[in-house]
């Protein structure tokens, strides 16, 4: 990939660079990169996403959990991409309670689980 061809103005762009980043050998360069995904995540609350985005945000967290073993040498990395997958995902999910209507708490499946009845 050649980092010159990234439009660094789409949120796709600037997603598709940090998992570049985040893939070097280097642990400062992917710190940094961490971090850097850190802010904008926390910041996307701000500008809502449109469908396009969403479904970059999406695919982003399928390819970081794909990429988690990577992460599993160092604990501090590995929960900095949980916390960053857990805010991506909460993202992607605003995003779809504006376009359709409902609200991500109507859907609180661990918070009262149905009682199962055994056979």
């Amino acid at each position: 990939m050649q980092v010159s061809e990234l439009d660094m103005m789409s949120l796709s762009g600037l997603l598709e660079f940090l998992a570049y980043e985040t893939c070097k050998p280097d642990p400062e360069v992917r710190k940094n990169a961490f971090s850097v995904l850190g802010g904008l995540i926390a910041n996307m609350h701000a500008n809502p996403i449109d469908p396009a985005d969403a479904l970059a945000v999406q695919a982003f967290a399928i390819a970081l959990l794909k990429e988690a073993p990577m992460f599993a040498g160092s604990r501090e990395e590995m929960l900095s991409s949980i916390a960053i997958i857990t805010a991506l995902v909460q993202a992607v999910g605003v995003a779809l309670e504006q376009m359709t209507g409902k609200q991500l708490s109507d859907y609180a499946f661990f918070e009262n689980p149905p009682k199962v009845t055994q056979q």
